[in-house]
């Protein structure tokens, strides 16, 4: 029924238009809709025969409401058949929102959960699906152009699908942290929300010793594929002209993108900012862990700039230092620091001694193009992100660590991390890692990996 109307069958009657005394007749006995009736099940019967009764004006105003499973093929066109069984109910137009929140929650024990998870699921194909069409477009692009393109092709598909990125992002967020307050944040007088969850540590057997078999076991649950899906729009909402997040971490199979292994590293946390409103607005994501310095040097690109088995021999007299980039009068491209000038750092050999955890800043990106960071004003909630976590760390007293990525982390460097607003917070600096054997000994260079160097930025407690 359709309104709370009685399904008109006067134009399926074969028999010839009944008079007005004939109709008169034959409503007050029997509704017309009810004329002819198909054969029904008993309690499904008894119910027309209850409304019936009531005369043709209550029957309009109200709905027979069955919630009887029956496996008949006449009743493939009811549109009121649920698994309740023999409850049968007159309820007014106004209590049908109420007759379905009662019947979720009379559901057989396990269906409300299978229903959730078919409605995710969508969200689900959405995520991937998209972020297969733009990971064959960069990978296509890279394969036939070069690195620059590759990432061009792939921040303008991206922009292009925003929309459809955002949605199935946001739903996917709101299901893997569901239940969770969030936590309110202020920046520049703009209040936003921040949505965290970290990640977990996989059972690894003698088979699941890498990424992709730990990653496939985290996918044997729907929640562990809705974090998975997650991770992908998030790779796609992150494309920029300097960088593309779309590449497999490792040699994962199959590819989600950078952020995916920090799914299976409990020492990860994700870190989601929104601007909240109608449509709430998704603008960063950061995401850290807590290692000993020795350790997350060694977790970077190749290893890591010190010699293998460095961590190993004694500490004895060994200095380390920071040589800078984007210094005034500095050496090459990188505008280097002059060796002689390089300063040793006592709290950074401190640190190298001992299992003390600094604060490693594995990502951290804006979740929209340029553009569309202007446009739904997401600016300064981005840049307060940044700002708050070197706060924090500061007044922990905890050491934060990263590397700039990018074929351009010079510039990267120069237009984020070394501006004033950023360095004034704690001192943070950009260059690479150095270190020697003793006060008197040279500074040796850093490891080097297809003529380049790894550039970090550290900020000391």
């Amino acid at each position: 029924m359709s309104g709370g109307q009685g399904l008109k069958r006067a134009h399926l009657d074969p028999r010839p238009p009944a008079t007005p005394q004939q109709r008169f007749k034959r409503t007050v006995d029997q509704p017309s809709y009810l004329a002819a009736p198909r054969r029904l099940p008993a309690s499904r019967a008894a119910a027309r025969r209850a409304s019936a009764a009531h005369g043709p004006q209550r029957a309009s105003r109200s709905k027979v409401c069955n919630n009887n499973k029956n496996n008949n093929n006449h009743n493939k066109n009811n549109h009121n058949k649920n698994n309740n069984k023999n409850n049968k109910k007159v309820c007014s137009k106004r209590s049908v929102p109420a007759l379905v929140k009662q019947g979720r929650s009379k559901a057989r024990p396990g269906t409300e959960q299978k229903q959730r998870s078919g409605s995710k699921a969508p969200a689900i194909r959405q995520a991937l699906q998209l972020y297969q069409e733009l990971w064959a477009e960069y990978s296509t692009s890279l394969e036939t152009e070069d690195h620059e393109f590759a990432c061009q092709r792939a921040e303008t598909l991206a922009t292009k699908r925003y929309k459809e990125l955002h949605a199935a992002g946001l739903e996917l967020l709101q299901r893997v942290v569901q239940g969770q307050a969030a936590e309110r944040r202020v920046a520049l007088g703009v209040a936003y929300h921040v949505l965290t969850f970290k990640g977990k540590a996989a059972e690894e057997k003698r088979n699941q010793s890498n990424l992709s078999a730990r990653l496939e076991k985290h996918r044997e649950d729907s929640q562990g594929r809705a974090r998975d899906a997650l991770c992908a729009a998030l790779a796609c909402l992150c494309c920029r002209l300097q960088k593309s997040w779309l590449a497999e971490y490792d040699d994962e199979v199959p590819v989600r993108g950078y952020f995916v292994h920090a799914l299976v590293d409990a020492a990860c946390t994700f870190r989601i900012s929104l601007r909240p409103g109608r449509q709430p607005r998704m603008a960063s994501v950061v995401i850290t862990s807590e290692r000993s310095l020795v350790e997350a040097l060694a977790h970077t690109d190749h290893g890591g700039p010190l010699p293998d088995g460095h961590h190993k021999e004694a500490l004895g007299d060994r200095q380390y230092g920071l040589q800078r980039i984007a210094v005034t009068q500095g050496k090459g491209e990188e505008r280097r620091e002059m060796l002689q000038e390089v300063q040793p750092l006592e709290a950074m050999r401190e640190l190298m001694g001992s299992k003390r955890h600094v604060l490693v800043l594995d990502m951290y990106c804006a979740l929209a193009p340029k553009e569309l960071v202007h446009q739904y004003s997401l600016g300064e909630i981005i840049r307060e992100e940044l700002m708050s976590l070197l706060r924090d760390a500061k007044q922990r007293g905890v050491a934060v660590l990263f590397l700039l990525g990018g074929e351009q982390p010079v510039e990267l460097a120069t237009k984020v991390y070394l501006q004033p607003w950023v360095t004034a917070i704690g001192g943070l600096q950009c260059g690479y890692v150095r270190w020697r054997e003793g006060p008197d000994k040279p500074w040796e260079p850093p490891k080097q990996h297809h003529s380049k160097r790894l550039i970090f930025g550290l900020q000391l407690p």
